[in-house]
């Protein structure tokens, strides 16, 4: 390590006498070293092997010019005594054990052949001895004496200090040159351009000027390299600059570019002392790939520039990278502008290409879109052309530019439940401005980054573009809103250059409703409902009945009916047997309605006419017997169901019941009958199965009848009612049928036997 150094200074040493064209040539030679008592420095030897020696004594009146001060080499001097040699700030030499202090860094600096001077590189002042053999540190570099340290570290006095002594021993320990920082790729993603155009490379590393400045960079001595990885290569080659591929600054031109240009671009920033490079990957695009939008348009690799132009008004467009172009043209360059598929000039006075820029005099919705420009130039005897592509938009020309809140309104009130995620959304109305803008929160006056909770969040989003105008929006989340958050304050602001708003938004808790309680009591009620549902359908009769025993009105006293019951029925033995033995016995001694059969309570001596229709008028229902031999045209059924409906249409207070007795087919129903089944009740006798009391017929048929709610006094009465009716139908009868006795039946025996 020791000779990489040595011959690292020599070699400088040596360049540096070849490149000073002014010096002096002398054929004196000097005398050895050790044979000259007079010389200290030409006796002691800097070791190049395993130490450093340094030596002093007169100089020889040898009169030369200055040579040029060469740069050495930074290095560290580590003493056989177990210290590095360091130098304070302040210029203070000594020892120190920490070899990663600034202040043990040296400069070894070649002032001659195998000697050198020591300058600090932290403090900047070079190690000196006088002629007491005294160190000091001085500006300007000399000779000294051996330079040693003891066993503490200390500096010794240069007298004392021997050749063969290890306090004078250094072991050069020199520090390895930093590597190459790699930046990794571009983060600008890949560059893009059409086979046949021109295109270039900047290197990203000038992005940033404030970090690195391509005139401050050449001052200070580094190069740009540039190197390209191709496509399926693992070695990065070196650029070989041509006429196509050249150098100008900071870019890397492709003049113009082919297919195979393809791959990944490096440029390299370094010197002796420092290194970076970054990675850019290039895209070479065919004609049939870049993207075209209609069918007509023109090719383009580059992403569209936007320009923005107030309705009613006017502006100048420049083709993107014209100036660029300029300074490689070799003749003056010239612009072609399309708008979509056509090429300027246009229709029209609105929009003029003047020389190489074009200019829209007055903007309309319709000049929205891509405009497309074509630079060709000049250069080294080929032309050379790129195109370019500008979005125009058209936005509104308003007056006022300042922002405005749209949402929450002034007396929009949020409604907020504890324990859930709440979610606040403001937004705001920006007209367009080509200045910063921004929307935002605010909890108790501090946003969100400075209030450190992470329950607190936000979440941005445009929501409308509108001809250069747009609507934000932003949305405060709140996760496991609790109840002092409700004692908060949040303010939604919005803010451009032109003016600022802000607004609070209102909260309030919502009343929170025992939902268990609620959705038991749904429940229930829901199945008490269908409960219901079912009994009401299965025991309609039943509830109907008890309603009406409750309820219900008793038309004895309400009207002048001597008659509950009519029964009309066909005169023959079965209908007759049905309705003496069984209708009539339970209506009367099982319901307690009064009756009225004509062939057993009409008078002798009347018209049959006019008793029949005398009974229908003092009845307050009808019940009509139906069978297959009811509807006899010109019979006495018929017309007391003639005179049932005429009496029911009349006055209402009589109301016809239909009881089948015996299925009858449609088409033997007279037309009195048709027309009355479409709107009376129907009740069918099914046999067996309605002769209990308990039956559906029986609990249907007491529905259509009058409510009977009797005492036992009253049916008592009642029970004398029937057994005098009872005679009177028995006289009645037998004298429609000469049956007529002198026989004098007692009443009271009659009662008895009723009873």
């Amino acid at each position: 390590m020791a000779a990489a150094i040595a011959s690292s200074l020599i070699r400088q040493k040596r360049q540096a006498r070849e490149s000073n064209s002014d010096k002096v040539a002398t054929n004196k030679r000097r005398s050895s070293p050790s044979k000259d008592p007079r010389s200290l420095c030409e006796r002691h030897i800097f070791s190049v092997f395993s130490k450093v020696r340094f030596c002093s004594g007169k100089k020889r009146p040898v009169r030369r010019k200055p040579e040029p001060q060469l740069k050495g080499i930074v290095t560290r001097l580590f003493s056989e005594q177990g210290f590095y040699l360091q130098m304070q700030p302040d210029g203070t030499i000594g020892g120190n054990k920490d070899e990663n202090s600034d202040n043990t860094l040296f400069n070894l600096i070649p002032v001659g052949l195998r000697v050198v001077a020591i300058q600090g590189v932290k403090a900047g002042l070079y190690v000196a001895m006088n002629a007491e053999g005294f160190l000091y540190t001085s500006h300007e570099s000399g000779r000294a004496w051996f330079l040693g340290l003891n066993k503490d570290g200390v500096i010794m006095k240069g007298n004392r200090v021997k050749k063969t002594k290890p306090c004078s021993h250094f072991v050069p320990r020199p520090i390895e040159d930093p590597a190459c920082y790699d930046w990794g790729e571009s983060s600008v993603g890949a560059m893009s351009v059409l086979e046949g155009e021109v295109g270039w490379l900047s290197c990203p590393l000038f992005s940033h000027p404030s970090v690195y400045n391509y005139s401050s960079t050449q001052s200070a001595g580094h190069n740009l390299v540039w190197y390209r990885l191709p496509d399926g290569h693992d070695l990065e080659q070196p650029i070989k600059y041509s006429s196509r591929l050249s150098k100008d600054r900071d870019r890397l031109w492709l003049q113009p570019a082919a297919a195979a240009d393809t791959g990944q671009y490096i440029c390299m920033l370094r010197n002796k002392s420092s290194c970076s490079k970054i990675a850019m990957r290039l895209k070479v695009l065919r004609r049939d790939e870049a993207v075209q939008g209609a069918s007509c348009n023109l090719p383009v690799a580059v992403v569209p520039s936007q320009a923005v132009i107030r309705m009613q008004m006017g502006d100048i467009l420049d083709c993107p990278d014209l100036q660029d172009a300029a300074k490689m043209a070799e003749s003056d360059l010239t612009v072609t502008w399309y708008y979509g598929c056509k090429q300027f000039p246009l229709f029209g006075n609105d929009r003029q290409q003047k020389g190489l820029r074009l200019q829209i005099h007055v903007m309309m919705v319709t000049y929205q879109g891509l405009y497309f420009c074509t630079v060709h130039y000049q250069r080294r005897g080929q032309t050379l052309n790129f195109t370019r592509s500008i979005n125009v938009t058209a936005i509104n020309h308003l007056f006022s530019s300042e922002p405005s809140i749209m949402n929450p309104t002034a007396d929009q009130v949020f409604t907020v439940k504890q324990n859930t995620e709440v979610r606040l959304v403001c937004k705001g109305l920006f007209p367009f401005l080509n200045s910063p803008w921004e929307i935002w929160w605010t909890v108790d006056g501090m946003r969100l980054e400075q209030l450190d909770n992470p329950r607190f969040s936000k979440t941005n989003r445009q929501v409308k573009f509108d001809y250069g105008d747009r609507t934000e929006e932003s949305v405060l989340v709140i996760q496991d809103f609790k109840s002092e958050d409700l004692n908060r304050q949040y303010n939604c602001s919005v803010r451009n250059e032109k003016g600022f708003e802000t607004r609070r938004a209102q909260l309030e808790e919502e009343v929170s409703l025992p939902s268990v309680e609620l959705g038991c009591g749904l429940g229930v009620t829901l199945v008490l409902m269908l409960l219901l549902f079912v009994v009401y359908h299965v025991f309609w009769l039943e509830l109907l009945l008890l309603y009406r025993s409750w309820f219900g009105t008793d038309e004895r006293y309400t009207d002048d009916k001597e008659y509950d019951v009519y029964i009309s029925y066909a005169r023959n033995g079965e209908e007759e047997q049905f309705v003496l033995s069984t209708l009539r016995r339970v209506l009367e001694n099982e319901l307690g309605y009064s009756v009225c059969i004509f062939d057993r309570d009409s008078l002798p001596g009347g018209t049959i006419t006019d008793e029949t229709l005398s009974f229908v008028a003092r009845s307050r229902r009808l019940l009509v017997v139906i069978s297959p031999s009811y509807a006899s045209q010109g019979s006495q059924a018929l017309l007391e169901l003639k005179a049932g409906i005429d009496g029911m249409a009349r006055g209402g207070h009589l109301r016809v019941i239909l009881v089948q007795y015996k299925p009858i087919r449609w088409k033997g129903w007279v037309r009195e009958l048709r027309r009355a089944r479409v709107a009376l009740a129907l009740v069918r006798w099914q046999g067996d199965k309605s002769r209990e009391l308990t039956s559906h017929f029986w609990k249907r048929l007491r529905v259509e009848l009058p409510v009977r709610s009797l005492s036992s006094g009253e049916k008592e009465g009642s029970g004398k009612d029937v057994a005098l009716m009872r005679m009177y139908s028995q006289n009645s009868t037998n004298s429609q049928t000469g049956l007529i006795t002198d026989t004098v039946k007692d009443p009271q025996k009659v009662f008895n036997s009723a009873a």
